[in-house]
């Protein structure tokens, strides 16, 4: 009998690329599924619902990370760097980014807010602000068992670069990154490890990242428990698994 991967609508095509991957590894036949009704699953990606066999990715590590404010209260919490999620309308600091959700991905919903006016027409009675943060570069890092296991850096690929550009998979290309040598990205090493702390180290996810130049630091901008695979990273993701369950 096939064992589970419970995944959801967003992330099926990436639990698809690990499944693959981990039914070569692992010499086992999987079957993913967005059903939330089965007694019992090997693993989650991205679905926090329902009984579990496993160590991995806990369902409240799922959730934090999942909801965009809990994860940035969380990181803030900790003294981390991130964006923090804002609902009172008396203070706006220009130029922002409204969020009509905390939970959409792919950059739908936010929109760059420059002045009040146009705030004032995009202002939504559940939306929430943060402020824009400048970033000199953006980065993707997939971060298995508390350790990089990859970065990726973001590549504006659009013919027309805005004022303040909003980075992901449909505006970016993701140009892999040598991490071997360890004295280069110390200060991102070092932010993994404090999550490596906080969150231990049976889960996986990825962080995407930006670098802003006049602190000499870098922000966590979100967190991915069922991030984007492609077959190459899917093979980093299985061969984690393996060693681990």
């Amino acid at each position: 009998m096939s064992k589970l991967i419970l995944t959801n609508r967003k992330t099926f095509p990436s639990a698809k690329n690990l499944r693959d991957e981990m039914e070569i590894i692992f010499g086992e036949k999987f079957l993913v599924t967005k059903k939330e009704n089965k007694k019992n699953y090997f693993l989650r990606y991205g679905n926090s619902f329902g009984n579990f066999s496993g160590e991995v990715n806990s369902p409240n590590i799922i959730e934090m990370m999942a909801d965009k404010k809990k994860f940035s209260d969380f990181l803030l919490n900790n003294g981390l760097l991130t964006p923090k999620f804002h609902r009172n309308i008396d203070e706006i600091y220009f130029p922002c980014l409204i969020r009509e959700s905390l939970t959409s991905s792919g950059g739908i919903g936010i929109h760059v807010i420059e002045n009040e006016e146009k705030f004032f027409n995009f202002w939504g009675e559940n939306f929430y602000w943060t402020k824009f943060i400048d970033f000199k570069y953006e980065l993707r890092a997939h971060v298995l068992g508390g350790e990089m296991e990859k970065l990726f850096i973001k590549k504006w690929m659009l013919e027309e670069v805005p004022k303040y550009p909003i980075k992901n998979s449909s505006s970016c290309r993701y140009i892999l990154q040598d991490i071997s040598n360890k004295d280069r990205y110390k200060k991102l090493r070092n932010i993994i490890s404090v999550l490596k702390e906080l969150l231990g180290e049976n889960n996986f996810y990825a962080l995407d990242i930006g670098y802003n130049e006049d602190e000499k630091d870098y922000y966590i901008i979100e967190g991915n428990s069922a991030p984007g695979l492609n077959k190459e990273t899917a093979k980093n993701y299985a061969k984690f698994l393996r060693n681990i369950l």
